[in-house]
């Protein structure tokens, strides 16, 4: 029988302990050096690339000097309202018949403008269409401000001169039972038209879809890019035609 020393034994051990405990330091490196080549890898591809095209409203248009019936191609729906007040002639075809006071004026608002918005559907006119659609959305939420807050007034500006150009905070909203009944009623009429009556319009939706695909592989819209400057009216008083409904 073969016989080994203890401290022939321990030798052995420690130098197999030695051994292991190497390896183990050697894996970790490994699997520390992938983990840390993924997390490297991963914020490279995550980094945001600048986009070349986009369906935001470009606000810094000169729309003053445009006529977006004869130039649709420079439309982008943006988001919610914006540009309800800029983009002509619609604005000035659409404005005037726009009245939220109490639920009578609401009625006849909306209904006209559904109208307006109907004919803009079957003209194929895609622009018009979705102005009508942001006057009667911005009836509702300027009926919903007024309601929520006493004179419409919404923040509070922490200039001591009262000008807007300091920081602001939302005043409180009013409890149900101290909202205008007008204005809360005129809300729900515009919201019932736009709701059941424009979001469900077929032909409206489909304008839109294919309009936003559009746009999303159009270039991005700048006050100096060829397609604006060359829409630029000399003259847009007498250029631009609005229509009378």
């Amino acid at each position: 029988m073969l016989l080994i020393s203890s401290t022939t034994l321990h030798g052995r051990l420690l130098s197999i302990a030695r051994l292991y405990s190497a390896s183990v330091k050697m894996v970790g490196t490994r699997s520390s050096s992938r983990a840390s080549a993924s997390i490297v890898s991963a914020s490279t591809k995550s980094k945001a690339t600048p986009s070349t095209s986009s369906s935001k409203f470009p606000y810094d248009l000169p729309y003053p000097s445009l006529d977006l019936r004869a130039h649709p191609h420079l439309y982008r729906t943006g988001v919610g309202e914006q540009g309800v007040l800029m983009v002509e002639p619609y604005k000035s075809e659409l404005l005037p018949h726009w009245r939220f006071k109490d639920p009578p004026t609401a009625t006849a608002s909306s209904t006209k403008l559904h109208s307006i918005f109907l004919s803009y559907v079957s003209e194929a006119d895609f622009v018009g269409a979705d102005m009508a659609r942001k006057f009667i959305q911005m009836g509702y939420t300027r009926a919903r401000r007024y309601a929520n807050h006493r004179g419409g007034k919404k923040y509070i500006y922490d200039d001591v001169n009262g000008s807007k150009t300091g920081k602001r905070r939302e005043i409180a909203r009013l409890e149900v039972k101290d909202q205008e009944p007008n204005k809360v009623e005129a809300a729900r009429i515009f919201k019932t038209v736009l709701d059941e009556k424009v979001w469900t319009n077929d032909e409206y939706v489909r304008m839109r879809e294919d309009h936003n695909k559009w746009a999303k592989t159009s270039p991005v819209l700048t006050e100096d890019c060829e397609e604006v400057r060359k829409a630029i009216l000399e003259d847009p008083k007498q250029q631009r035609v609005a229509r009378k409904w």
